[in-house]
């Protein structure tokens, strides 16, 4: 594998605090120190703010990281809104700003690409360029955009779902080798006429250590009451994650003076999600926090919450569960019973029926009664995380099938 030059095509990528970001920078950085020769092609950071924050507007259009990966940066357009006319927006003035980089830089010596992500874009210029240069395309998968605009709630999204379903699994039947994060994806993209044979099963992996925290002192450095119990969500605040049954259950937990509820991040419906929680003394909104600060906003936690729309199936799985894991806090989770979350979290996490917030509110209530029940969940989800997560071990599982691929 070594002295490959490698072409890693992202929408998402560092310094951007979640997502798709922190492990397609992870990913380079892993291919590099294998030997590889790696150039990104990717935007300027915008998620999970949908906006691109102040402090990364003069970022150079082109970089390197770590001295030695080379980053090139396009701008495009960011939408405001999330719809379907936006989204097709969105997608268009991707695809036309990465083209531009594509043709107005040399990428002469390149041996294989790699697209990591959920713009359709991305994946299709990966593709082109592959093709240009016959050589091999591998796909790395967290998001299904067919899927995506069918279960996200996007409005209109549904009406074309099905014909960029077709678009995707044409463009994924193109590539050399596919990767996806969850089972339910895998049964997805063969429902949709992928090639089995092209896919490979390997699951996210934690990117950064996040060292236990003492829950008291954690709480104290957030500025957070001790004597409270305390839920948090981390992570984006958009369409998928449905964040409006969260504030439901904290509305019917009012009563209880000792419940404080915490959502922290960014997201196209945070405007929308503060407006619905006005009045509410017991739900509280903070802004992503710096990478040294998120082990006390984890490990503050009593217990860590997952949410996701009814109609989220199989269309992607949420990062934040690997950081979760590793912090030895509890998890709840609001997510459908047959979707993607719900399959990969059972024996993990109590999981609650999506969008049922009297249910949620009923089951943090037993959990903030059984400390045992909380402990005991905490336990499991950090001994699979240590089995399972690592950087190391996920680092080389997808090595693994690069060189499998390849023919290394």
């Amino acid at each position: 594998m070594k002295d490959n030059h490698v072409h890693l095509v992202t929408t998402n990528y560092w310094p951007e605090p979640t997502g798709t970001a922190p492990f397609a920078a992870d990913l380079a950085l892993a291919l590099n120190l294998e030997g590889d020769t790696v150039t990104v092609l990717t935007t300027y950071p915008h998620y999970p703010w949908w906006s691109v924050p102040h402090e990364y507007r003069d970022l150079p259009n082109r970089s390197k990281q770590d001295g030695a990966i080379s980053v090139f940066r396009t701008r495009h357009y960011i939408p405001k809104s999330s719809n379907l006319i936006t989204r097709i927006r969105y997608e268009l003035s991707l695809f036309s700003n990465l083209m531009k980089v594509m043709k107005t830089n040399d990428f002469s010596k390149i041996d294989y690409v790699v697209t990591i992500g959920s713009s359709f874009a991305g994946h299709f210029i990966g593709r082109k360029f592959a093709q240009q240069k016959k050589i091999p395309l591998l796909i790395i998968i967290h998001d299904l955009i067919g899927k995506g605009l069918e279960q996200s709630g996007i409005p209109g999204g549904k009406i074309i779902s099905k014909l960029v379903q077709r678009f995707e699994s044409s463009n994924l039947n193109k590539a050399s080798g596919i990767a996806v994060i969850s089972p339910a994806m895998q049964n997805a993209l063969k429902e949709m006429g992928v090639d089995s044979n092209r896919v490979t099963l390997i699951p996210l992996y934690s990117t950064n250590t996040i060292p236990e925290r003492e829950r008291s002192a954690a709480k104290k450095a957030n500025g957070w009451d001790p004597n409270y119990f305390t839920i948090v969500h981390s992570g984006n605040m958009g369409n998928k994650q449905n964040l409006e049954t969260v504030i439901a259950a904290a509305k019917i937990l009012s009563s209880e003076i000792d419940i404080n509820f915490y959502l922290i991040g960014h997201g196209n419906q945070e405007a929308r999600l503060k407006s619905l929680a006005k009045g509410l003394n017991n739900l509280h909104f903070m802004p992503a926090v710096a990478d040294n600060d998120f082990p006390n906003v984890l490990g503050g936690a009593d217990l860590l919450l997952v949410s996701e729309r009814a109609s989220q199936l199989e269309m992607s799985l949420p990062s934040k569960l690997t950081s979760y894991f590793f912090s030895n806090r509890p998890v709840i989770a609001s997510v459908p019973i047959a979707g993607a979350t719900a399959q990969y979290l059972d024996g993990l996490a109590l999981i609650v029926p999506a969008e049922d917030s009297e249910l949620l509110a009923e089951k943090i209530l037993y959990m903030k009664q059984n400390e045992g029940y909380r402990k005991l969940l905490a336990e499991e989800a950090l001994e699979y995380a240590r089995k399972n997560l690592t950087r190391k071990n996920g680092r080389k599982r997808y090595i693994d099938w690069v060189m499998d691929i390849l023919g290394n």
